[in-house]
């Protein structure tokens, strides 16, 4: 490295944290800004475009990412494959753009225990997230909630709805792969994140903060990488939203009055219904969230 730059390690890794950090400043606002309503209205309807599953506002998911071991941490960063790491939750959309992020938990948490500390969950139990209003879904008169999608690894809530545990009938089964059909976009996200910047898929041998900050650089760079070359998607993320479009129910009191898993699972099976009542028919594609 010395030779190919003239300068030592220390000064080159200083120069890189200076980018990522201006970079993050920079274009987070434009490329990876705060969820709104707006936001989300357009997030479902690229789900409901490319996967046929309705009311999503994002797929959820986690991911590992391999660091050298903190000094003096014990067990915290050890995770159950083996090696130190921090974690990555994020929420995609439909098109594998990071619409939210959360950097640094824990490597031994697991998905669901990192969701529960993260701000993310806080944002949207205080209504801060900017999840649209409860409305009708496509081709019926059922309301029901906007929702994210995630695995089994995540609580089932008014707001989040992982597929059905076990062994399953028939319709739950139709359910489940109608979900894992949108959640899978997370997944993609997380591999083309990795195929894109190599450093994703290797040991950061830097410390936590360092590390933090090349995470959240690279998946704001992914979003740049899709809001310049995907036109298709360019367009939809661009394109004016009409929020009154979405035929609200309405609605009184606290957004989420009950978040058990009792009240995730009625969510759960008035989704379940409503697919299985759908099975055979063409999705409604003139059916717009936009």
């Amino acid at each position: 490295m010395v030779t190919n730059f003239r300068m030592d390690d220390y000064t080159i890794g200083k120069i890189v944290y200076e980018v990522c950090d201006a970079l993050w400043k920079r274009l987070r606002h434009r490329h990876m800004p705060m969820p709104s309503t707006e936001l989300n209205l357009r997030v479902a309807d690229g789900f409901w475009r490319k996967t046929q599953f309705p009311h999503c506002i994002g797929a959820i998911d986690g991911m590992q990412c391999e660091i050298k071991s903190p000094a003096n941490s014990g067990a915290m960063y050890f995770n159950y494959k083996g090696y130190y790491s921090i974690g990555l939750q994020a929420v995609s959309d439909a098109s594998g753009r990071f619409v939210s992020i959360d950097v640094g938990s824990y490597g031994k948490q697991a998905d669901g225990g990192t969701f529960a500390a993260s701000s993310l969950r806080q944002r949207i139990e205080e209504d801060r997230y900017g999840v649209p209003p409860d409305a009708v879904l496509p081709g019926s008169d059922t309301v029901a909630s906007f929702v994210l999608v995630g695995d089994d690894a995540y609580p089932c809530t008014p707001y989040l709805m992982k597929p059905h545990p076990g062994v399953v009938p028939a319709n739950q089964h139709y359910a489940n792969s109608r979900l894992s059909r949108a959640r899978c976009k997370v997944e993609c996200a997380f591999g083309n994140l990795k195929r894109t910047f190599g450093c994703m898929d290797q040991r950061l041998d830097v410390g936590i903060e360092h590390a933090m900050s090349i995470i959240k650089t690279c998946c704001l760079l992914r979003n740049v990488i899709i809001d310049l070359e995907g036109e298709d998607d360019q367009r939809a993320h661009q394109r004016p939203v009409e929020v009154d479009a979405i035929q609200p129910a309405n609605r009184q009191g606290p957004r989420y009055p009950d978040i058990s898993l009792a009240a995730g699972e009625q969510i759960r099976d008035l989704f379940t219904e409503y697919l299985n009542s759908h099975v055979g028919r063409a999705p409604d594609m003139d059916h717009r969230y936009l």
